[in-house]
């Protein structure tokens, strides 16, 4: 957090807005860049499925077959 403090005083009579500023970017940065990687995400997984999309079928039931396998194993080990 020094840092946008440090470069937010660098806006001269408008330090404060510049403090501000650089601490509300450094705190949501990271919220930021998930978002797109989301959108990324999003935007390759559109492509395949438009361009291949019984392959893209079969790859996510076989991830739903996984998931619910890795879930089952996760549930019933706990329990013993």
């Amino acid at each position: 957090m020094v840092i946008p403090l440090v470069l937010g005083l660098a806006w001269g009579r408008f330090a404060v807005a510049g403090v501000v500023l650089g601490v509300s970017i450094a705190l949501l940065l990271h919220v930021s860049v998930a978002v797109l990687a989301i959108l990324a995400l999003y935007q390759v997984l559109e492509r395949a499925v438009a361009r291949w999309p019984g392959v893209v079928l079969v790859a996510a039931a076989a991830g739903v077959v996984v998931a619910v396998g890795v879930l089952a194993v996760a549930v019933f080990s706990a329990g013993a």
